[in-house]
């Protein structure tokens, strides 16, 4: 170790090739964003999504901010940690044992292959019911291929609360993963086909989606925002009328849920017979593997109703 390496041994991390180009597009921005606070990062990310693509009157008044969104994307994905990329999936069209580890390589393999014989970015579509894993699993993809192959460019869109902004050429970057709840929606099949790999995560089980619900509902009671998909939405001042408000949204949305699952699985294997690669991975072993075990809300009783749930939970945090 040479005596400069003594005085200086924190060594500043080389900007991948994401991070470059996010800069370049506007300096000024990513400097201010790469040096908020955690609490401050996300502060601003939920005032960014309030502003809805679908309650706005005009989309150009959004437009200005969608970089931001793009910028907040990459940086949470630098955040993402996970524990164990040796952990098993349960995936439902896989027949081999695959792990995390096995997924992203294979994911990078498919992605180096398309950049040799194209100047069109790789496609990665994320889709699947709300509140499933799908950011967590956009994150974690990203996150890794940045770091694997840090020369190629990959951005990430969110398409609940954004479009790629226009500054953004798409010949410019390699991989783009897009998040879309609707993205298995029946009628957007001729959209589908264009991706070069989809990705439809789903919950492990009915208690793991109730638990994410409740979750949910938790947060919603503990930050006083009732429904954060639905801006319009406005909270009691009553507290119990608030547990019993949440609990209504969260039926209405478990039963969404369900009915939009059987649809987007009829609609991944159209897909798959018609020759796109699909794969359709239950999420929880991988959420474990980067948040822990440990969700503080004990066992979940499937035909206990929300509001009880919800209004035991909350009194004890």
């Amino acid at each position: 170790m040479t005596e400069k390496e003594i005085i200086n041994p924190e060594v500043e991390p080389k900007k991948s090739a994401t991070d470059e180009f996010l800069t370049e597009l506007d300096p000024e921005l990513w400097k201010q964003l790469s040096n908020l606070s955690d609490e401050k990062l996300y502060d601003r990310w939920y005032e960014l999504t309030q502003k809805h693509p679908f309650v706005m009157s005009q989309r150009k008044d959004f437009e200005s901010e969608e970089l931001e969104l793009v910028i907040f994307n990459h940086l949470f994905s630098k955040k993402i940690k996970p524990q164990d990329k040796n952990v098993k999936l349960d995936t439902l069209n896989i027949k081999e044992t695959l792990t995390l580890d096995d997924l992203i390589i294979n994911i990078q393999a498919d992605v180096e292959r398309h950049i040799k014989d194209s100047d069109k970015p790789f496609n990665i579509l994320i889709c699947g019911v709300g509140i499933s894993g799908k950011s967590t699993i956009r994150s974690l993809i990203a996150k890794e291929l940045n770091e694997r192959i840090p020369d190629r460019i990959i951005i990430q869109i969110d398409e609940d609360y954004q479009e790629i902004p226009s500054i953004i050429e798409e010949n410019k970057i390699n991989v783009r993963i897009t998040e879309n709840v609707h993205g298995l929606d029946s009628e957007l099949i001729d959209d589908a086909k264009n991706y070069n790999l989809i990705i439809e995560v789903a919950p492990s089980s009915e208690e793991d989606y109730l638990r994410n619900l409740i979750e949910r509902g938790l947060g919603w009671l503990k930050t006083g925002n009732l429904d954060l998909t639905a801006p319009d939405r406005q909270f009691s001042e009553d507290p119990q009328e608030r547990i019993a408000q949440t609990a209504r949204v969260l039926n209405e949305q478990y039963n969404q849920a369900k009915e939009w699952y059987e649809e987007q699985l009829s609609t991944l294997l159209k897909l798959k017979n018609q020759g796109v690669k699909t794969i359709n991975i239950f999420s929880s072993e991988i959420t474990n593997a980067i948040y822990g075990h440990d969700r503080n809300l004990g066992s979940i009783d499937i035909n206990q109703p929300f509001q009880k749930s919800l209004k035991d939970l909350f009194d004890k945090s």
